[in-house]
């Protein structure tokens, strides 16, 4: 709960280098707009910025020891933009309703992907589409998928990207 119920909090250090745990991190935060955190040894990331209605851009450096990432559960969507290092990841859930989100980058990321996709119509173009399922690692196995439904760039956009390593992409 670091952070947890911080209304006024809107400076914090971007580097953790001994937390292995970002369980409810920054929950309640309403001030905050962006986080961009460096975590070279958190394991599990879950429930991270939970609640906060500000949240426009998440980018989480050196995370390639997490293998848990539960992120975002009843999260604003004003969320316009995530950014992970995803390589060690086995589990990721509770990506943001669709709203404003324009880009996603998962670097590494062998197992499937939260629906990017919803009844409102997303953002994602099909260049964030592209870098989407360029950042993409190998598929674990082939019953791996994306979902992109009801994005703007679907119509457009290149999975073919995503199928070479293995993905199953729906929606598009």
């Amino acid at each position: 709960n670091f952070f947890s119920g911080c209304q006024a909090l809107v400076a914090w250090p971007s580097a953790y280098p001994r937390l292995t745990s970002a369980a409810n991190m920054f929950n309640g935060c309403i001030v905050i707009s962006e986080l961009d955190l460096d975590l070279p040894v958190i394991v599990v990331i879950s429930g991270l910025a939970t609640g906060n209605s500000t949240l426009k851009k998440l980018r989480l450096q050196n995370t390639s020891n997490a293998t848990n990432a539960a992120l975002f559960v009843n999260n604003s969507t004003f969320l316009q933009s995530i950014e992970m290092d995803a390589t060690r990841i086995n589990t990721i859930s509770g990506m943001p309703t669709i709203g404003l989100l324009r880009k996603v980058i998962l670097t590494g990321l062998r197992y499937s992907v939260p629906v990017l996709a919803g009844t409102n119509v997303g953002q994602m173009t099909p260049a964030a589409l592209d870098a989407l399922y360029t950042s993409l690692g190998t598929a674990y196995t082939n019953a791996q998928v994306v979902t992109v439904t009801n994005n703007r760039g679907v119509d457009a956009d290149t999975p073919s990207i995503a199928t070479s390593k293995g993905w199953t992409v729906t929606g598009s």
